[in-house]
């Protein structure tokens, strides 16, 4: 069976990778290029990192495999759980693989735990509890191994909290330390043993862009030139760091027959306007809120508790994820909410049917009007609604509305909208990077041909990665073998038999496939 390597680099943006490689600042990422494909990847359309790396593992859209978010509804109620690997409704490439007998090795997938019980490794990653929660390896006893030998495991970046307390040259240790540290277990691990198919995530790249873009981007209205003296440009250490990483596990993985580079979605400046809108809500009288106690001390303790307490609790409190981002909502008197994360902020309706249909002509007819405060120009480019952007069984889990933002607006000083105004929110200052609708793929190997990539899109990887390895493409995904990477037209081998749940049965096949999971893994 051929060996295919896959290294994912969290929020890569074709044109700084490839000007950095044209820069001779990643040599090992460019001489990859030289010798295979290079193009960008289209994201899932809300650019969401949860919902990109599990289209990436499954092959199909956010409608099929139920994952949209950070925080996502549960169908036919008004709470909100915190997403994980229990609500991933389709099955990613590494058990698909495993059935058909492949070996692998997959380490860091945020959006993977509790882990599956493979033919193989598997360490999860970001998003997961801790690294001594139940359900971080496979097999269980892995997770001692890795912290008896290289101690702390950093499944976060944890840097927001030396980002507000303007701890920078911290926050670029932190970062280059997490990268070096999971290239090190990454590199025990190939060792360990054999395998066919091996994947690694990099996730402290997104860290970097979201927070120290302005000292990447010269034309960056938040550019700070004495900041960047004293500290550098930290997302380039970031990805310095990863190219040497790329390096030693091609050689480390004694040149495998095919390498493949993704990347969940692409980065660029942040003009602030998602922070926006939850408070033009509030003055528009769409969404009325309530005293909290539990979602103020929430807001209070975010900038100052470990990214890997702030986790542990949300893992052991899912189904209380409803109080922190929606627990000061009055349903009885909203129209329509909305709430930030992970730099986006989408529309939810209330109501029913009827209303819905009304209120969603209301909401774009009113929010197309928005404009900057200062240069009156229209910050908002559509407002799609959810039917027109995903399909499956599962789409009644996305929010109403997805707000896409114009992109060339360089800053959102203010909003003017529907005869009222807002004025820029107090956080605004920490994240000055934000998602891009483009991420990268680069694939080189036996067969590849050298060139650009015309046309991809996440949900083409899973596919394409299983006929790399030889193995048949389930008959159900959306994505597709890119066959523009092959200097022959590629014959598919396609399983025709593969099925996902059918409407209706996907809830429940949650829950009992999360029970075989857990029961396989030993914790039941």
């Amino acid at each position: 069976m051929p060996r295919v390597l896959v290294i994912g680099i969290d929020g890569a943006a074709p044109a700084a990778l490839e000007r950095w490689m044209d820069d001779g600042e990643l040599p090992a990422l460019a001489s990859l290029r030289e010798r295979g494909c290079f193009g960008p990847m289209r994201s899932t359309p809300n650019m969401m990192s949860p919902s990109a790396w599990t289209s990436i593992a499954t092959g199909v859209n956010p409608g099929r495999h139920g994952i949209f978010g950070f925080f996502d509804r549960v169908p036919g109620t008004r709470r909100f759980a915190k997403s994980d690997a229990r609500a991933r409704c389709a099955d990613p490439w590494w058990v698909i693989a495993s059935r058909a007998g492949a070996r692998t090795l997959t380490l860091n997938m945020p959006c993977s735990w509790p882990v599956d019980e493979v033919n193989g490794l598997q360490v999860a990653g970001w998003l997961a509890p801790c690294a001594t929660a139940p359900g971080f390896t496979h097999p269980p006893g892995l997770a001692d191994e890795l912290r008896r030998i290289f101690r702390a495991y950093p499944v976060h970046s944890d840097v927001l909290r030396l980002v507000a307390a303007r701890r920078h040259e911290a926050a670029r240790r932190r970062i280059t330390q997490n990268l070096r540290r999971k290239a090190e277990i990454a590199e025990h691990l190939i060792g360990r043993e054999g395998w066919d198919l091996m994947c690694v995530v990099f996730s402290d790249t997104d860290a970097a862009q979201h927070y120290y873009w302005h000292l990447s981007d010269p034309s960056h209205p938040a550019r700070d030139d004495r900041l960047r003296d004293r500290v550098g440009d930290i997302v380039l250490a970031a990805y310095r760091e990863v190219d040497r990483a790329v390096g030693r596990l091609i050689a480390r993985a004694d040149n495998p027959d095919a390498v493949m580079v993704v990347s969940d979605h692409g980065a660029g400046r942040n003009h602030g306007g998602p922070l926006y809108l939850p408070p033009l809500l509030d003055r528009l009288g769409w969404q009325v809120r309530r005293r909290s106690w539990w979602r103020r001390a929430a807001r209070a303790l975010r900038d100052r508790v470990p990214a890997g307490l702030k986790h542990r609790i949300a893992g052991r409190a899912r189904e209380r994820a409803s109080e922190l981002v929606v627990g000061d909502i009055d349903w009885a008197r909203t129209l329509a909410f909305s709430f930030c994360e992970g730099g986006r902020a989408d529309i939810w309706l209330t109501g029913e049917r009827d209303d819905r249909e009304r209120t969603v002509r209301e909401v774009r007819d009113t929010l197309m009007q928005c404009r900057d405060r200062a240069s009156g120009e229209a910050v908002i480019d559509e407002l799609p609604h959810r039917d027109d952007l995903y399909q499956g069984p599962l789409v009644a889990r996305a929010p109403d509305l997805l707000v896409r933002w114009r992109d060339d607006i360089p800053d959102v000083s203010g909003l003017r909208c529907g005869g009222v105004e807002v004025d820029r929110p107090e956080r605004r200052h920490l994240q000055t990077g934000a998602h891009r609708r483009h991420g990268v793929l680069l694939v080189a190997g036996e067969g590849i041909r050298g060139g650009r990539i015309a046309e991809a899109a996440v949900e083409d990887v899973m596919p394409t990665l299983l006929h790399l390895c030889g193995l048949p493409v389930p008959g159900y995904v959306d994505g597709r073998v890119i066959r523009g990477l092959f200097r022959e037209p590629p014959e598919v081998a396609v399983d025709e038999r593969a099925s996902l749940p059918e409407p209706g049965e996907a809830e429940e096949a949650v829950d009992e496939r999360v029970r075989d999971r857990l029961r396989g893994l030993g914790y039941l």
